[in-house]
């Protein structure tokens, strides 16, 4: 049982770390319109006005694909992003605010 609430803390403290580098990015429709095919993730940061969070990394070299989110403060809104080889391939959006 205790090394099931120390496992619990060690989480609770990593998703804590996670959501404060993260505080502060509240991506809207007009950033997710600003997103341009194209893209190096430094310029859709700079576009946002906050850092993405790596979501997954595939592939190898050239076939290489890395997705990034921004999550609106109530964690349900954000903008997912795909890249390769270093540029923005596409982009999707869930429920952002206007």
């Amino acid at each position: 049982m205790r090394k099931l609430l120390v496992i619990g803390a060690v989480l609770a403290a990593l998703l804590t770390v996670g959501s404060i580098a993260h505080a502060g990015c509240n991506p809207t429709m007009q950033h997710y319109h600003a997103l341009k095919i194209g893209m190096t993730l430094e310029q859709a940061d700079a576009a946002v006005g906050c850092w993405a969070k790596e979501m997954s990394r595939g592939g190898t070299g050239p076939y290489e694909v890395v997705s990034y989110i921004y999550t609106q403060p109530d964690g349900i809104g954000n903008i997912v992003m795909m890249f390769s080889k270093g540029k923005l391939m596409t982009k999707a959006q869930t429920l952002l605010d206007k």
